[in-house]
């Protein structure tokens, strides 16, 4: 995925305080300054295959030097901790390289041959510095691609913020100007009105401990500094005090790293969870959203000012939020059993004293900064005149800034006395004082917004805007984007966990059995329910289920509901149904919300949360249906046309309706080219039932992982512009799953391009000519659809070898040791393959290089069709159908079929002797090779291309850089397994040792691929 970059004087002031902040290099802040020299930026087509920056003039010399530095300071490390651990490294490294120069067997089989030779600990330490190395190349990637962008910015001959890129807010509006011939108000208008929401989500796919993470970002932020001297066109000689003691630091930080445990020794609990996604927040996107929305500001300002438009109607307002964000961590419950109504409460407050600290903390710098006395608004006095306990009597701004300090150290203080039992410490001694603050606590966002908005009207009337729209702009930026709660929370829940609930509420009141009832029974009954203001249940059983004859998961589902009642205003954001299957399922959420006095309509998605009506009543979360299967998918707009047509439910929600679409799920169940079109066809007949019905504005939620088998696209930009026409339009909320929320917004930098991407590609959608597909093209994807999906179905749930096989040469089995979430891996423990979560059977797949689940039944769909030329048409005149075959060849170029092979051969046991099974596993794992080969051939066919990373230089780089490490990872992985499962260690300290290499290895092969599930 792009990267982004900051302003120079502003990356460097911060990069310095970073730098001093850690007590090191504070010296170096007065000589890292940057010199911008502006060249012509290159000229772009309307939509590339793929968007890679265009840089000639950039070679990978310095990604190189990084990677080489960042290598030779930890075999430098090892070699002095261990030097014959240093030797097996180097030895296998060399092996690798070997293997890879010219596919040596010989090289590999010498490779086998260490690995059997490694004592348990020793394979420990050699995997450790395998896995130690692919992470630092990450890091110096990270910075690379940083770089990379930072010099298309700096190599242009106009002033603007974002790199001359067709996928930035830049290249967007320009196209609206110049190819769709908006006016400059169109424009405005239509990115203010535009509504993007990031949804975080806790899926275990984050191997890294956070720790190590951490020390990842300090590394990545030592080789920006080192970066900056080097470009200092006067800057300190080579062997200068400043460049020793930037080594010096970068070398304690690697050894630090090599020194510290990277594997989780126990599963993180939900809370744990919820805290991790908070300092994402807090500690890159904090400071990256305001900037990035300066930027945006600034932009609009440029470029809408050069057609005419006056500053002052150009700009972004201040309280403008064009991209959220919201979160499942503490509100997912789908197959987690350690997700209660106790949980979500207590995240709830989480994120509530999370955001007081926050803005505590905003406070305290506006306050010393505020310190004028003269020159206030009449709106200002009358707030000041109303806060009587202050002693800043003739500095107004202080006086107003203190006052919502106060309040905010009182609302701080309420959430932890929320969250009493939690495992929760205060770490900030300004929102701990000895005693309670004596202040109301703040409930609104409004509360903290409007004082802040009028200060900076003050100011601006005075004549100090350059103070205005500084520290005091970037805060309102904030309240504007995170409210009082950071993020709202959204619940998900299985629909049959809402059945079991109706249907023992209707038991008790001597209704019958409503699971039972026929669909047309049950919409009847819920309407009726819906359309009355009584509860079904009296108040004594509504204040407690104890005495009701409930079951403990019936009162667990009913208390959800209490709990999401009880919460304040931007607390709480969808309520999903995961499993969703019939109309009934929505309405049966609907009615369980009005029951605990939830009717008021929901705020749409990406406002922010969940806001009371004008009358105190509770709004209800937006019911969201979740269809994840391929039958889900096909029966969604029947399910959603007769939902849709009940004024019972369409009264209450605004004409407004989000329906999330699940990725994962409905790629294991039916294979990533059936799900694919059937997703594309799902919403493109859901819009048509929303227009059908009056227009009834839709917002699709997509529940997309990683990885290109669970939905995912690095490519954000091209993904947005290939979605059915019409779907999008201004309206787009995506999960951000477990280790994509590191990679892309785990540096300022980063996170800063990763919300330009998404702002430019919805607001580039919006006007943007889809290619309508024909008649010929949907039967041909029909065709192809069918047969890939009998073809994926046949191998995974008619072949009987397939699942021992599976289980068989795949860590499959181990991952559960991995500690990586709070969620059990499978939905039923006794349950197969069908049972196992969409996350590991991505995973386990994954780390044999083979990755099944992302090809598998593709090259039998696109044999389908007996005319290559129709396919190649499709390809390159069809963004959506070219969009899915590139991402197809990317996970292909990614497969190693040797690699793979060697899982089989070291562990399917005693394969050479006369057993059937074993025979059996021996020849499917032949037979799956064979089709990824036939698979990457039909591939390459269709796309003309020679190679499957044709056009994606930086993905070529990767794999060149990464490949001899990962396969040194898989042979030990393989021998670590084999030996595992065959007791072959001799005592219980070897047996540890073996697991956790057996750890480190999956954790290293994950962060070679940069993705896991």
């Amino acid at each position: 995925m792009m990267r982004a970059s900051r302003t120079r004087g502003a990356a460097t002031l911060r990069h310095s305080q970073n730098l001093a902040s850690h007590g090191q290099l504070q010296h170096h802040q007065a000589v890292l300054a940057l010199r911008l020299k502006s060249t012509e930026a290159p000229s772009r087509p309307r939509l590339q295959r793929r968007d890679t920056p265009n840089l000639a003039n950039l070679s990978a010399k310095e990604l190189r030097t990084d990677v080489k530095r960042l290598g030779r300071i930890l075999g430098g490390i090892i070699k002095e901790e261990d030097e014959k651990v240093y030797e097996h490294v180097e030895s296998m490294r060399h092996l690798a390289k070997d293997f890879r120069r010219g596919s040596s067997q010989e090289a590999f089989d010498q490779m086998v041959k260490t690995a059997t030779e490694l004592s348990p600990q020793e394979a420990k330490d050699v995997a450790r510095s395998f896995s130690h190395f692919l992470a630092l190349s990450n890091c110096a990637e990270t910075h690379h691609r940083v770089r990379e962008i930072e010099e298309l910015r700096r190599g242009q001959d106009v002033p603007s913020p974002f790199p001359p890129k067709m996928d930035s807010s830049r290249g967007a509006i320009k196209a609206l100007l110049e190819e769709e011939k908006l006016s400059p108000r169109e424009v405005r208008d239509t990115l203010l009105k535009q509504r993007v929401e990031l949804v975080l989500t806790a899926h275990p796919t984050e191997i890294n401990r956070r720790t190590v993470i951490e020390k990842h970002r300090r590394i990545t932020r030592f080789l920006e500094a080192s970066d900056r001297l080097d470009r200092l066109n006067e800057g300190p000689p080579e062997h200068s005090y400043e460049r020793r003691e930037l080594e010096d630091s970068l070398k304690r930080e690697v050894a630090s790293l090599w020194s510290s445990d990277q594997i989780r020794r126990s599963k993180p609990t939900p809370f744990v969870e919820a805290q991790g996604g908070l300092a994402v927040i807090e500690s890159v996107l904090w400071t990256a959203v305001p900037t990035y929305l300066r930027k945006l500001d600034a932009e609009l300002v440029r470029a809408l000012g050069e057609q005419g438009l006056p500053a002052e109607e150009a700009g972004l307002p201040l309280d403008a939020a064009p991209i959220r964000f919201a979160s499942w961590m503490g509100g997912d419950r789908d197959g987690n059993p350690n997700v209660s109504a106790k949980t979500t409460l207590q995240v709830a407050a989480l994120h509530r004293w999370q955001a007081a600290t926050l803005y505590v903390r905003d406070l305290e710098e506006l306050y010393i900064e505020l310190s004028m006395s003269t020159g206030f608004s009449n709106e200002v006095q009358d707030l000041a005149e109303e806060i009587h306990n202050s002693l800043d009597s003739t500095e107004l701004y202080r006086r107003i800034i203190g006052d919502l300090r106060r309040r905010l150290l009182a609302t701080a203080q309420r959430a932890e006395k929320n969250l009493r039992g939690a495992d929760f410490t205060p770490t900030h001694s300004s929102t701990n004082p000895a005693k309670e603050v004596d202040a109301k606590p703040l409930e609104s966002a409004e509360e903290l917004m409007k004082p802040l908005k009028a200060i900076h009207e003050s100011l601006q009337a005075s004549g100090r805007s350059v103070i205005a729209n500084g520290r005091l702009a970037d805060t309102i930026r904030r309240v504007a984007v995170f409210g009082l709660t950071i993020m709202p929370l959204d619940i998900r829940q299985e629909s049959t966990r809402h059945l079991e609930a109706v249907d023992a509420i209707t038991r008790h009141l001597g209704l019958g059995a409503y699971a039972q009832w026929d669909e047309d029974t049950k919409i009847n009954w819920l309407c009726q329910e819906l359309s009355t203001s009584r509860p079904l249940l009296p108040h004594q059983v509504l204040s407690d289920f104890s005495n009701c004859g409930f079951s403990d998961t019936v009162i667990d589902t009913l208390e959800t509901f209490r709990a999401a009642s009880r919460l304040g205003e931007g607390s709480l954001g969808a309520y999903v149904i995961s499993q969703a299957q019939k109309t009934s399922d929505v309405l049966a959420v609907a009615l369980l919300q009005q029951e605990f006095g939830m009717v008021a309509p929901p705020a749409a998605a990406g406002e922010g949360g969940n806001v009371p009506s004008k009358m105190g009543v509770k709004p209800m979360m937006r019911v969201v249906p979740l269809f994840e299967t391929l039958n889900d998918l096909n029966n969604a707009p029947q399910v959603m046309r007769r939902l849709l047509n009940l004024p019972a439910y369409v009264g209450r929600i605004s004409n407004r309706q989000e329906i999330m679409v699940g990725y994962s799920d409905s790629a294991k169940d039916a294979g990533r080219l059936a799900a694919c079109w059937a997703q594309y066809r799902c919403q493109e007949q859901l819009v048509q039932v929303a227009k059908d019905l009056g227009d009834v504005e839709l917002t699709f939620f997509h529940g997309k992982g990683g990885t290109v088998g669970r939905g995912g696209n690095p490519a954000v930009y091209r993904a947005v512009l290939s979605h059915p026409p019409n779907t999008i339009d201004g309206r787009f909320r995506v999960t951000e799953q477990g280790e994509m929320i590191t990679q892309n917004f785990g540096d300022p930098s980063i996170a800063q391009r990763i919300l330009d991407i998404y702002t430019a590609a919805v607001l580039r959608e919006k006007h943007y000519k889809h290619v309508q597909p024909s008649a010929e093209w949907r039967s041909t994807m029909d065709a192809i659809s069918d047969t890939s999906c009998d073809r994926y179905r046949k191998m995974v749930r008619e072949e009987p070898t397939f699942v021992p096989y599976f289980r068989t040469v795949t860590p499959e089995l181990e991952l559960g040791a991995l500690n990586v979430g709070s969620r059990p891996s499978k939905r039923n423990p006794k349950g197969g393959v069908e049972s196992l979560r969409a996350i590991p059977w991505i995973f386990a797949w994954s780390q044999t290089r083979c990755h099944l689940p992302a090809w598998l039944g593709v090259g039998a769909g696109l044999s389908t069709d007996g005319s290559l030329g129709h396919l190649q048409t499709m390809y390159k005149e069809w963004p959506w159908f070219g969009e899915i075959l590139d991402l197809i060849a990317m996970i292909l170029s990614k497969s190693d079929p040797p690699i793979a092979a060697n899982y089989d051969k070291q562990l399917i046991p005693g394969a050479s002797d006369d057993d059937s099974v074993k025979k059996d596993m021996v020849e499917l794992g032949e037979s799956i090779r064979g089709s990824l080969k036939r698979t990457c051939n039909k591939v390459l066919e269709i796309s003309g291309h020679d190679d499957l990373n044709m056009g994606n230089e930086i993905l070529q780089r990767e794999l060149e850089v990464r490949a001899p490490y990962l396969d040194a990872l898989n042979v030990i992985q393989c021998e670590l397994m084999r030996r595992l499962r065959q007791q072959e260690y001799a005592s219980p300290e070897e047996e540890a040792a073996l697991r956790d290499a057996l750890l480190i290895t999956i954790n290293g092969i994950a962060a070679g691929l940069r993705n896991s599930g």
